[in-house]
């Protein structure tokens, strides 16, 4: 009896080392399609041959319980390692995904700046033109106009960002966010200064992911009635946790909103925001906690969710 705990103690160590290494049971979360008939053949397979395999347990049948089990093992093998094939598939296609948009978005920055150039010369000339005469204020009207004129130049680009968050469904989920703001005309300026990994996130991936879809689809709705639509979003890794910051206001105006008197934490209050499951999900794990801010539309979302293992050096 001793020999069969100790060989079971065993096995699940070494379960879980595998898991933490390969990551098989998150590796679930990125498959994108559904495999319902699928799975439920390979469950019923699996049901049966386990009866079957009592069974021979029952009928003193050691040989049949020997084979069962060893076809157990095989399918439950195979099953997990499709999984994870399949999931490594999807994360080279969104990979590939991420890598063609920003590739077009370039393209799109470099006709831009084929433009500009061939304008340059009358633009230094009409300025020159304006210091001369000392028509300042026109002067300066030029260059706001030429400033916005080069805006798509300026502005940072969202998919190269994106390149920063090495988790494909979360990046697939951005994708998606990157597109809908595309689609309504919302102004979107994303910011992830350091990269960030599975391994960072501690909370589980199928929460992370409700939790983030939850707020970018109130953030959204909340902008589409605005006259000025726009959305910053932030993840920034530090040396404990991470922290993610969804708002509708530059941070440089964060002081506005930030005030203890804007603070919502009633959950009666999130409900008609749609975004009363967030906090609930979070409070299931240690040091994760949420913040929402709101004022007359202006609104600011924080997401402190704890490093599985502290660094020591942020990573650039």
């Amino acid at each position: 009896m001793s020999t069969q705990q100790l060989l079971l103690f065993v096995l699940i160590l070494f379960v879980r080392w595998l898991d933490q290494k390969l990551q098989l049971f998150d590796s679930i979360a990125h498959v994108q399609k559904n495999y319902k008939m699928t799975v439920l053949f390979l469950t019923f397979l699996l049901i049966f041959l386990y009866f079957l395999r009592q069974f021979a347990v029952y009928s003193i049948s050691y040989s049949s319980f020997l084979y069962l089990t060893v076809i157990l093992l095989g399918l439950n093998s195979v099953f997990h390692f499709t999984v994870y094939l399949y999931s490594r598939y999807y994360q080279e296609q969104l990979r590939k995904l991420v890598l063609s948009q920003q590739y077009n978005n370039d393209l799109d920055k470099i006709t831009l700046a084929d433009e500009f150039r061939h304008d340059y010369r009358s633009i230094l000339v009409s300025l020159v033109g304006y210091i001369e005469e000392y028509r300042m204020e026109e002067a300066s009207a030029f260059i706001l106009s030429v400033t916005d004129y080069s805006k798509n130049l300026l502005d940072e680009d969202s998919y190269d960002q994106l390149k920063r968050l090495m988790i494909p469904p979360i990046q697939g989920l951005l994708l998606q966010f990157i597109e809908s703001c595309e689609k309504n005309g919302i102004h979107l300026r994303i910011s992830i200064p350091q990269k960030i990994y599975d391994a960072d996130i501690s909370i589980s991936l199928i929460d992370s992911i409700r939790s983030l879809s939850t707020l970018l689809d109130f953030i959204i709705k909340q902008q589409n009635t605005e006259s000025k639509k726009q959305i910053y979003l932030t993840f920034e890794k530090k040396p404990h946790s991470i922290f993610i910051e969804l708002s509708n206001l530059p941070k440089q105006q964060y002081s506005e909103i930030k005030q203890p008197d804007y603070l919502i934490t009633d959950k009666k209050n999130l409900k008609t925001f749609g975004i009363a499951a967030v906090p609930m999900m979070l409070k299931n794990y240690r040091k994760a906690s949420f913040a929402f801010y709101f004022n007359h539309k202006k609104c600011l979302i924080i997401l402190t969710l704890p490093l599985k293992y502290a660094s020591l050096v942020s990573e650039p």
